[in-house]
């Protein structure tokens, strides 16, 4: 949606919905399963990735069959794949995949149940109470897994099997999870000890050894074997610790096995990450001293080709490799904790630029202004509290890049532009000044209007577009794959160059 224009998305009608009945038995007989339920849940991959049509409301996804067996459900999607789940009590769970929803008209689904099997046990403690516990029994087969249920003395329960062996998992509030593989169904005498997670303790000192009382605290996974990268462990949230007088370090509990490192937030301090620790079965609790730095500091000048200052230019951190044209990357990221120091700063008017109480780590630096074209400078180790000189950073004036999109001849909005260089573009893949365009993308306004977001350095491109299209996924991504392919068009930016026009044209043959 573009400033200051309305978007009129026209006419919205809303059609009725499949209906989906049939009946629920006992197999081998037409005798109605007892307290039978239909579920209706997203039999379609694709939907993972795209709109789900599902009704929203619960009770619309979950049918009660009556007394004769019979059940309906209302307002099912009128095309794509569902799957439908049969249960009753007593009896085993029966699935219909690939259900295929069609408009304007009802679908019937029989079900015929067997008679379930179970899988009982006891999950042993060693006398700590059990909070919150999940278990989880998974057949061979694709299907969900069953859910278990436990009582209050830890003897649990999981119904509604077919025969044939599960995978047990069990995760329980204060044990390791247990994994058991192969347990048939019928196993009614399972044992199940757990064991205690493992714990942690931590002491935080300044570089001159006073113990730290009040900073910041997370647990990270750490990865050595791929160069040193951390993960979130699940279940220890990050905490803010404040020691009282008679206390010098901070306690942490619930660890699985693995190996793990403590990083720290303190103000006058860079984050910092301690010495690896093992948490296993042999060694339970670990004992961690770690030592602040105040981080290292990166100085440097922005000039353009001339050797002129520039003024105003942004400066920003990033971790090695970062690619912000990348959706995929962009989603990754975001789920990966930073061993960087994130900070954005400004060039002063003589061009110059400080990053300081920088966490060691691996960084690459972004700069960018809304005159120039963006530059990347990469490989940066910065691994000690010293201050580094970065040659300087030339910004290359480029060109601003703009256009029309036109859908079977007319001027239309709503089209995604996207802006790629050549793949054998050897000059933008190696680029002197590290300017490298891998991405960059635009939507056209209400007049078919489009302008690139940022300036264009010289080289050979590739523009292409696609248009709104409709609302089943499969369609969708088969159809922007064969408009951007006929859309397709080169480019070239001139050095020196300040603008280039072009347009883009869009065909909707189907």
């Amino acid at each position: 949606i573009h400033a200051e224009e309305w978007l009129d998305v026209g006419r919205i009608t809303l059609a009725p919905g499949t209906r989906i009945h049939g009946r629920v038995t006992i197999a081998g007989t037409d005798l109605p399963a007892p307290q039978a339920t239909v579920v209706m849940t997203q039999g379609d991959p694709f939907q993972d990735i795209g709109e789900i049509d599902l009704p929203t409301d619960q009770n619309s996804r979950v049918a009660a069959a009556d007394n004769a067996g019979n059940y309906e459900v209302l307002h099912a999607p009128r095309q794509g794949q569902l799957r439908l789940t049969a249960n009753a009590p007593g009896f085993a769970r029966q699935f219909r995949n690939n259900v295929t929803a069609e408009e304007d008209r009802s679908i019937r689904v029989d079900f015929e149940l067997q008679a379930g099997k179970k899988i009982r046990g006891l999950l042993e403690s060693s006398g700590r109470p059990l909070g919150r516990v999940k278990i989880e029994a998974w057949p061979k087969a694709a299907e969900p897994a069953h859910q278990g249920s436990l009582h209050a003395d830890g003897r649990f329960e999981i119904a509604g099997l077919t025969p044939g062996n599960y995978l047990l998992r069990i995760h329980a509030q204060g044990f390791l999870p247990v994994e058991l593989k192969n347990i048939p169904a019928g196993n009614h005498d399972l044992r199940v000890p757990l064991k205690a997670r493992g714990n942690a303790s931590v002491i935080v000192r300044s570089p001159q050894g006073s113990v730290l009382r009040d900073y910041r605290l997370s647990v990270r996974r750490y990865f050595e074997e791929h160069g040193g990268q951390i993960a979130t462990v699940r279940n220890v949230p990050a905490r803010s610790v404040q020691l009282p007088p008679n206390e010098d370090q901070a306690q942490v509990k619930g660890l699985e096995l693995g190996q793990f490192v403590f990083q720290v937030q303190a103000d006058g301090y860079a984050s910092t990450l301690s010495p690896i620790f093992t948490i296993d079965e042999a060694r339970p609790n670990a004992a961690v001293v770690m030592i602040m730095t105040h981080g290292a500091t990166l100085e440097g000048l922005v000039q353009d080709q001339a050797g002129r200052p520039i003024a105003e230019a942004e400066i920003r951190t990033q971790p090695a490799g970062a690619a912000d044209e990348n959706p995929v990357w962009r989603m990754m990221s975001a789920l990966v904790p930073d061993r960087i120091t994130r900070t954005l700063v400004k060039t002063d008017s003589n061009g110059r630029f400080l990053l300081e109480g920088l966490a060691h780590a691996s960084y690459q630096v972004m700069i960018t202004h809304p005159e120039y074209c963006r530059s990347v400078r990469r490989n940066l180790e910065l691994d000690t509290d010293q201050v580094r000189m970065l040659a300087p950073v030339v910004l290359l004036r480029g060109a601003h890049l703009r256009g029309q999109t036109l859908v079977d001849g007319t001027l239309s909005g709503q089209v995604k532009v996207i802006l790629t260089p050549v793949a054998n573009d050897s000059k933008a893949a190696n680029s002197v000044d590290e300017t490298a365009l891998i991405r960059v993308e635009a939507i056209s306004n209400n007049q078919g209007l489009f302008a690139l977001p940022r300036r264009v350095p010289p080289g050979l491109y590739e523009i292409r577009g696609t248009g709104p299209i409709g609302n089943s996924v499969q369609d969708n991504i088969f159809r922007q794959f064969r408009q951007m392919t006929n859309s397709m068009k080169n480019l070239t930016v001139l050095p020196g160059q300040e603008l280039v026009e072009t347009e883009i044209r869009i065909t909707t043959d189907q």
